[in-house]
């Protein structure tokens, strides 16, 4: 889902002092989100570190209100399962745009979604975050969305030159996919994310037979690093 948040992004430009629509996305004027009290940019912001306090900001979340329903039963509800059954949904039925449902089953496959174990039914926000520092160290992530981080313009330019690209058969490779992988992570999302890919697109035979090559030629039948694997018991 990210892939269609960014591309949405793109093509609106909103004063946010009009105000976030509490009436028409209620769900995200409570705590954790608050977007009551929002004043930053609609539409997130490539100019400025998102996670700048170094914690994952769920108030970008007031900058894409058409996840709601996603956001609300994995971050409120806790329901990482229902969450990714209710995006799997919404995404192939186009509502996130006519690739997304292509573009987020090959990202769970090339960011190895598929066989984390790590992530489970009840993993929490600080137990991704902490994933998150694992897996890309905490300056990667809490830094990205600042022009001065590397992982910042490269994302930048591949949106800047998607458009080439024949996004209806997927993402090709991690340098594509690596970007929105550490807005996961910036915005809150990332076990939200996992779970989603775990429990639709890696059980999608047409999926499978298209991307789960992917788990090979990247090394994640391998990787045994425990913020894929899981902790030891």
């Amino acid at each position: 889902m990210d892939q269609a948040k960014l591309q949405s992004q793109a093509s609106r430009n909103i004063d946010i002092k009009r105000g976030f629509n509490c009436s028409s996305h209620p769900a995200l004027c409570v705590e954790p989100f608050n977007c009551q009290t929002y004043d930053g940019p609609q539409g997130l912001d490539i100019g400025a570190a998102i996670a700048k306090n170094g914690r994952a900001n769920l108030q970008s979340w007031c900058q894409e209100p058409q996840y709601h329903e996603f956001l609300s039963q994995c971050i409120v509800e806790k329901d990482l399962v229902k969450a990714g059954q209710i995006q799997y949904n919404n995404t192939k039925a186009g509502k996130h745009g006519p690739n997304t449902f292509q573009m987020d089953g090959s990202y769970c496959f090339i960011e190895g979604h598929c066989l984390n174990r790590a992530v489970h039914a009840n993993t929490t926000l600080p137990e991704a975050e902490a994933q998150c520092n694992a897996r890309f160290g905490h300056t990667a992530w809490t830094t990205f969305g600042d022009p001065q981080s590397p992982d910042t313009m490269t994302h930048a330019n591949f949106m800047s030159t998607r458009h080439k690209l024949d996004l209806s058969k997927g993402f090709q490779d991690q340098e594509s996919t690596r970007g929105f992988l550490l807005l996961a992570c910036a915005m809150g999302n990332y076990h939200c994310d996992v779970m989603y890919c775990k429990e639709t697109y890696c059980k999608d035979q047409e999926m499978i037979q298209k991307y789960s090559h992917f788990l090979d030629d990247l090394g994640w039948t391998k990787t045994t690093e425990e913020w894929f694997v899981g902790a030891s018991k």
